[in-house]
């Protein structure tokens, strides 16, 4: 379920050092090669972090706390990822997390609120987006937007909802005044649709449906270039 895993122990047997290293644990936001340092410590383990995730690489420190009275929590000092901070506190709930997590920083600034539900994970979130770069396989920056997102993974299942707003975005060397994106997603399958504008001078305008499925991606779309009308008049794959 969560892919490869080693792990390392060092130090004295009843409070090691452990060191994890997990290929991917987490595909619904394509973590991978994530290395994470447990450090003993009065108030439990200190914590070091890296990986990949969805929005490029991402390092972050933080405490594993073991309090004498209470459940164990997870505090996150500081989680780096897009140009941006995480930081929170969130404590193990029914086999998923509960907790909220505000994200600060160059490119993305809001919240994420973390919950037990159904057996499995629920994340909600609202991001302010602001001199976005993301370095994914194919680099992409937005000047201004808004990011909601209403998720629930359980087990291998999820079940994603998400809306954009965006102005000013760049990708593979297209220019784009204006972008607007809603998705609906069910273990990988659904329907994400899209209205764009370009620039003021281009003329261009573009709206787009999408199947999506893990076997791929179908797209109809129709707009206009400089008055002139565009049609793709068969799914494009």
């Amino acid at each position: 379920e969560y892919g490869p895993l080693s792990m390392k122990l060092t130090g004295v047997i009843d409070r090691p050092v452990v060191e994890l290293a997990l290929d991917r644990p987490f595909d619904a936001a394509e973590l991978a090669a994530v290395r994470v340092k447990l450090t003993p410590n009065a108030a439990g383990f200190a914590v070091v972090s890296s990986g990949q995730s969805m929005l490029g690489a991402f390092d972050g420190v933080g405490q594993l706390l073991l309090p004498k009275r209470g459940g164990p929590m997870v505090r996150a000092d500081r989680l780096n990822v897009a140009g941006s901070t995480a930081s929170g506190l969130v404590r193990p709930d029914k086999g998923a997390l509960t907790g909220q997590l505000a994200l600060v920083g160059q490119g993305m600034s809001g919240d994420f609120i973390l919950n037990a539900e159904g057996g499995g994970q629920r994340v909600t979130g609202q991001l302010a987006l602001a001199d976005l770069a993301l370095s994914s396989p194919v680099p992409l920056t937005i000047q201004q937007g808004e990011v909601e997102i209403n998720a629930l993974f359980v087990g291998p299942r999820s079940d994603i909802q998400a809306t954009l707003n965006a102005r000013g975005v760049q990708s593979g060397g297209l220019t784009l005044g204006r972008v607007a994106a809603q998705a609906n997603i069910v273990d990988g399958s659904g329907e994400v649709t899209a209205s764009v504008r370009g620039t003021r001078r281009s003329g261009f305008e573009l709206q787009a449906n999408a199947a999506v499925s893990p076997n791929g991606v179908q797209v109809l779309a129709e707009g206009s270039y400089q008055s002139r009308p565009i049609t793709l008049s068969g799914p494009a794959r």
